[in-house]
């Protein structure tokens, strides 16, 4: 016979307990121990307690995971509607922690119609999803062009070679712009130099508020040397003679 000192029952009453409607829950587990489980749950509770399916939104990090939550609450509800009213009591029991009314019953049966009619939810999305619904809704509030739409990767990997190509031409033209690619150069073969502008631009936006909140570039290269401990003057060959001066050693 199980007890509450069970770890299968204390792990159970967690998880009922996690599924609650009325409670706020931050659930953290390894893969594999249920978490979908919870979520599902939390959802078919949400409904049973009358909540609209439109007023439920479930996100999640990948499509793959949205989809297996859609298809869990589909099967489940499916499976209400059509068991046995011994094993409906049963899994409703063990859903809530104690035996259903005859409301909650009939309440049960009828979710399966109601969800399937209802056009716009439960709706499970990708975070990025939902964000992009978001700023389609309200671009200028965004301060972005109406009707855009986003790149694939293959688009972001065109455009991303066609603008390397256009700077390497331009540096033709530009002495500072020459030098620094030059100084690139020195230190990776082609392949690499490609990886780097690409690990560049995908932490564009965290360059540009460090540039941003020095006050410029010039402002943050000299907020760089402080940092470093090194003049702006000074080159590869002074900062090792510099360090390996007798000065620069703890002698005793």
């Amino acid at each position: 016979m199980s007890t509450a000192a069970d770890p299968v029952v204390r792990a159970a009453n967690a998880q009922r307990r996690a599924a609650h409607p009325g409670a706020s829950v931050w659930v953290a587990a390894s893969a594999g121990s249920g978490k979908t489980k919870v979520l599902v749950d939390r959802v078919l509770r949400l409904l049973l307690s009358g909540t609209p399916p439109h007023r439920i939104l479930c996100l999640t990090y990948t499509k793959a995971a949205a989809a297996v939550m859609r298809e869990r609450v589909d099967r489940r509800l499916a499976t209400w509607a059509v068991c046995s009213e011994a094993d409906l009591v049963g899994v409703l029991t063990e859903l809530h922690g104690a035996p259903p009314d005859r409301e909650t019953l009939r309440a049960a049966r009828r979710l399966f119609g109601a969800v399937i009619d209802a056009p716009d939810g439960p709706r499970f999305a990708t975070l990025h999803a939902f964000c992009q619904s978001l700023l389609k809704r309200f671009p200028a509030e965004a301060g972005i062009a109406p009707h855009f739409d986003l790149m694939d990767d293959a688009e972001q990997r065109h455009l991303l070679h066609e603008a390397r190509e256009h700077v390497l031409l331009q540096a033709q033209s530009d002495e500072a712009l020459r030098h620094a690619i030059g100084t690139l150069v020195e230190y990776v073969d082609e392949t690499r130099f490609a990886d780097l502008i690409a690990k560049a631009m995908s932490g564009r936006a965290k360059l540009r508020s460090m540039v941003g909140a020095a006050g410029g570039i010039g402002s943050y290269l000299s907020a760089l040397d402080r940092r470093l401990g090194v003049d702006s003057g000074e080159t590869e060959e002074d900062i090792v003679r510099a360090a390996c001066r007798d000065q620069a050693f703890d002698g005793g």
